[in-house]
């Protein structure tokens, strides 16, 4: 209704626009009988409607510079169980097929063809006559929110606002996440967390050392006690309540653990049929752990993994070290390294009208030194990454490592969102978001570093209101900030000038 000439035609002052678009989730239908039905629909479905309207309408105006467009009732603006941070939309500056940089009627391995950067300048929405342009609420690809910045250099867009949008991983035909995974997060250079990752790996290790007899039940019980003192150790700095909590239920958990650790007898060990090695465990040599055992501890490493990440995302700003020089030391080593790609690191240091990494002597920017741009500023607001659940592509770089403490701290709300499932509609669709509520910690640390940026809400109250639909509070894993032209380090030359 809203794409027609005669309208828009009929407002020659107007020079800001708002468009916040609901998603329609039924549509009325009535058959040749005479029947009304009213049918389910992809509220996706609407996304390319919407880019027509911007792109036939909005986008030739030059009366019209100042434009926000959005969704509500979405991600970080919806309410309860099943809507809070998800049913996340796409960015409507790009048809739906493009957004994705992919056909779903095509084999995964021809997904690759349509990852083209020419491909993506031909469809995105040019908004030649823009000023400021704020995106609201939706989630975006790093290679399409890259091209859309780099084809408006040409324009006047002068400030571009980010305002609850999500970057995706990088869209990957499905094969081999998990070395992906490792791989990625090798590249991230991870700091505190890494630490207990590492005693998950050493516990999977161990276990298969104890398969040929190297090692048995005590040897297993030492990593336990180690990541027991870790745990204790982030009870003591955390300086938060709910932190201090999850601590105390993993120790006690570990503690169980440990003491139910031991089979009674070689005897029950082969007639469960769990244990790792076949034969008996030699004289005042205590017995290896079973399997099942194995697994549970594992899964407890990476609980107290996660738990590391919540602790750093939570600590008070007093439990940051004093040795000033020591931490500059420490946010230098960071710059240095090679950002994750398709990370906001990575993304931002492209974007950017001010500084970027190779203002910190990086190796790794991909910065444009000879861009030329009329953006002055980006800014973010409560930002960070989506998933897209229910698309079947490799997603691993972005996966969250704290669900097991979210499901830990709430389970009380499991039985309430198993009740209410059966009257909700489905929200399978495949171009639906589900926000992540975690960046890792590293990259925190380099944005900080790099362009200041905080992570959290400054409304308590609103990110306390997140935790009443049984996730963690509001703004985790998110930050904001601002990158602007006039921060931009300027050489000896440019100075001379």
């Amino acid at each position: 209704m809203l794409n027609r000439d005669d309208f828009w035609d009929a407002l020659p002052a107007l020079t800001s626009v708002t468009l916040i678009i609901k998603p329609s989730w039924r549509t009325v239908e009535k058959d040749e009988a005479g029947f009304v039905d009213t049918s389910r629909v992809d509220p996706t479905d609407q996304v390319d409607t919407f880019c027509a309207l911007l792109n036939t309408q909005i986008a030739p105006r030059k009366n019209i510079v100042k434009l926000t467009i959005g969704y509500d009732a979405s991600g970080e603006h919806a309410e309860g169980l099943h809507a809070r941070n998800k049913l996340l939309m796409p960015a409507p500056v790009l048809p739906l097929r493009a957004s994705l940089h992919l056909d779903p009627t095509l084999p995964p391995i021809e997904t690759a063809t349509l990852q083209d950067a020419k491909m993506l300048r031909q469809v995105i929405v040019r908004f030649s006559h823009l000023e400021e342009l704020t995106l609201r609420n939706c989630w975006i690809t790093p290679s399409s929110l890259l091209q859309f910045v780099w084809l408006h250099d040409e324009c006047k867009l002068k400030h571009l606002s980010l305002e609850s949008v999500s970057l995706t991983a990088i869209l990957r035909a499905t094969g081999n996440a998990q070395a992906a995974n490792v791989g990625q997060n090798a590249g991230a250079g991870h700091v505190a967390p890494q630490a207990l990752w590492n005693h998950a790996n050493n516990i999977v290790a161990a276990n298969a050392a104890a398969a040929n007899h190297h090692l048995h039940g005590q040897g297993l019980n030492n990593h336990i006690q180690t990541l027991i003192a870790q745990l204790q150790q982030i009870q003591a700095n955390a300086g938060n309540n709910q932190v201090h909590h999850q601590a105390h239920a993993l120790h006690a958990q570990l503690q169980n653990q440990i003491q139910n650790a031991q089979p009674p007898n070689a005897q029950q060990q082969q007639g469960n049929g769990q244990n790792l090695t076949q034969h008996a465990p030699q004289q005042n040599q205590q017995a290896p752990l079973t399997l099942a055992q194995t697994l549970q501890l594992t899964q407890i490493a990476l609980q107290a993994n996660a738990l590391q990440q919540l602790a750093g995302q939570n600590a008070p700003a007093a439990a940051a070290p004093a040795n000033a020089s020591g931490g500059d030391e420490n946010a230098n080593s960071l710059l240095q390294g090679k950002p994750r790609e398709g990370s906001w690191t990575d993304v931002i240091d492209q974007i950017s009208p001010g500084t970027n990494l190779s203002d910190f002597d990086s190796q790794h920017s991909k910065a444009k030194p000879d861009r030329i741009t009329a953006l002055e500023s980006v800014s973010f607001v409560s930002c960070g990454y989506a998933k897209l659940a229910h698309l079947n592509v490799d997603q691993s770089t972005i996966e969250a490592r704290n669900d097991i403490v979210g499901n830990l701290r709430h389970s009380v709300f499991a039985k309430r969102y198993t009740a209410l499932s059966a009257l909700m509609m489905s929200s399978k669709w495949a171009h639906l978001g589900d926000i992540v509520q975690e960046v890792d910690p590293t990259e925190l640390a380099v944005l900080d570093a790099a362009w200041n940026f905080h992570t959290g809400w400054d409304d308590a109250e609103a990110a306390r209101a997140v935790e009443f639909d049984g996730l963690l509070p509001g703004g985790t894993g998110r930050f904001s900030g601002k990158v602007q032209r006039s921060d931009r380090v300027r050489t000896e030359a440019e100075s001379d000038s």
